[in-house]
């Protein structure tokens, strides 16, 4: 049987991960939603970014016993995998990522960090706070400053971040949807270009967040990957 690790973005949860999941995977294929610390109600003591979210990946492979799963991560969760593979070179089978922010500017990072002003959010978005309040619990406030703070870094670590990739040797697929607003084709093929081997793919009828993406196709895509990249017995889709 073939696992499969999946990682939800920022500010998301495991819970978010059912819509892709619902979709029919195959007997052959184990699906792990997995949840980072600080979202969805988890403990958030300690470290916090991208760093922290990579080291607790890998504990939780290692302590179910997960021999070389494939891992999906859609935004966060695609930086986070990349991540523990440069930490943990033999620790996956494969990577798919999707949406995944790649280059942090200045001004980007600057528009970005201002939307998580819980005060902003409250007068702007109550709908969305209420998402929040419902998903992450009474730390709702202190995850949007986290959030903030690890984009602040990103800021500053995504060039060595990407020069970095080259040392990844598993099969990799980067990906972004067609109607992405948020992700260019452009970092996105750039990222692709630093790790030999890699695919990128965009996916139709999507835009970047998770509720509004294919998750029919990304599913479909997710199978031929590991189909593709498989070294045990072909997954089966049904």
């Amino acid at each position: 049987m073939n696992s499969l690790v999946l990682l939800h973005g920022a500010l998301g949860s495991a819970e978010d991960l059912n819509l892709l999941a619902k979709h029919p995977f195959g007997a052959a294929i184990r699906l792990y939603p997995f949840t980072f610390k600080g979202h969805g109600k988890k403990d958030m003591k300690g470290r916090f970014g991208i760093g922290a979210f990579s080291d607790e990946l890998l504990a939780f492979i290692s302590k179910e016993n997960i021999q070389q799963p494939f891992v999906f991560g859609y935004s966060m969760g695609g930086y986070v995998a990349l991540d523990a593979a440069l930490k943990a070179k033999a620790a996956f089978s494969g990577i798919i990522t999707l949406g995944t922010k790649f280059k942090w500017s200045e001004d980007f990072t600057s528009k970005e960090t201002a939307k998580l002003q819980p005060d902003v959010l409250l007068q702007k978005a109550p709908d969305f706070v209420s998402l929040l309040k419902q998903k992450h619990g009474p730390a709702w406030e202190s995850l949007l400053s986290q959030t903030a703070e690890m984009m602040k870094d990103l800021q500053t670590t995504h060039i060595p971040f990407m020069h970095a990739l080259s040392a990844i040797k598993i099969p990799v697929a980067i990906g972004r949807g067609d109607k992405d607003k948020m992700v260019t084709e452009k970092e996105s093929r750039m990222a692709q270009q630093y790790i030999d081997g890699a695919d990128y793919f965009e996916l139709p009828d999507s835009s970047h967040g998770f509720e509004s993406i294919n998750h029919k196709a990304l599913a479909e895509l997710i199978i031929d990957f590991m189909r593709k990249n498989n070294t045990n017995e072909a997954p089966a889709n049904g």
